[in-house]
């Protein structure tokens, strides 16, 4: 008998048809993964409520919330094998080490952002929560502001639990701004570096993009944080990998050449190491 995959989405997901295969509407790297694990003869089904478990060998929690509400967790007890079954809170306020408040003596630039991740969309797509304080300032992760000094941040974003305040610790190469994305899946992994002219890198204003290895830290990071599958952006700043956003929901890789599809296909390949 075929092994079992179980992928469980919030209750609020909106599901339909796409292509030969059901799945959410909302566009995600794992609905690629799952492409692949049915044409390797694995069975796949999508799970919305926790209250109901449907059998499976391996159950995928994929709730793209900040926090993960203890229902959907708790459903990894059912199942012999679970993916992020540990990863509960991805907010920056609980992930972050360069986190700093109106009183620190820290004297370079800084930026604001959203605690929650992805500027709290997923909240307000699957939860409804409202967030006008934070969108009043950040509407979305490209307009996250960036002051030279601490004491250039209004008194208000502080005061706004929506928002965090960290140190800004770029990694700059031949006077461009650079980020990198770590992606992962069990022991399959692919790093990039993006190259970008703004000092906020993201997918609207990248320039250049490289294939690079990830850094012995930021592997360090996703184990303390019980990743299994995910995408970490972060910076090497002065020899030291600072991990700026976690993932555990990835959205969808663009499949535009051979090597970007064989790329994929190994990843999703590394569901064998969870049966092993």
């Amino acid at each position: 008998m075929s092994k079992r995959i179980v992928i469980l989405v919030h209750e609020n997901t909106r599901f339909g048809y796409l292509g030969r295969w059901r799945g959410p509407k909302q566009r995600y790297f794992v609905s690629q993964l799952a492409r692949h694990w049915r044409e390797e003869g694995f069975q796949v089904r999508y799970l919305k409520d926790p209250a109901s478990p449907i059998a499976g060998d391996l159950l995928f929690i994929h709730i793209d919330l900040s926090v993960v509400p203890e229902p959907y967790l708790a459903l990894a007890q059912a199942y012999p094998v679970s993916i992020n079954a540990t990863v509960k809170d991805i907010r920056k306020s609980v992930i972050s080490r360069q986190l700093v408040g109106p009183d620190d003596s820290w004297d370079g630039p800084v930026i604001v952002k959203t605690d929650l991740n992805y500027s709290g969309f997923p909240e307000r797509r699957y939860a409804g929560a409202a967030l006008a304080g934070s969108l009043s300032v950040v509407k979305s992760p490209g307009d996250y502001p960036v002051f030279q000094q601490l004491r250039d941040v209004p008194a208000r974003h502080f005061d706004n639990p929506e928002l965090v305040v960290e140190r800004f610790l770029p990694e700059m190469i031949d006077g461009r701004y650079c980020i990198r994305s770590y992606n992962f899946f069990g022991d399959r992994e692919d790093t990039f570096l993006l190259y970008g002219e703004q000092p906020v890198v993201k997918l609207g204003n990248i320039t250049r993009i490289e294939n690079t290895v990830a850094h012995p830290e930021i592997r360090d990071m996703r184990h303390a944080l019980g990743f299994d599958y995910g995408k970490f952006d972060y910076v090497v700043h002065d020899g030291h990998a600072i991990l700026l956003d976690a993932n555990k929901t990835p959205g969808p890789l663009p499949v535009k050449d051979a090597a970007t599809a064989a790329m994929l296909r190994r990843r999703a390949l590394g569901v064998h190491a969870f049966f092993a």
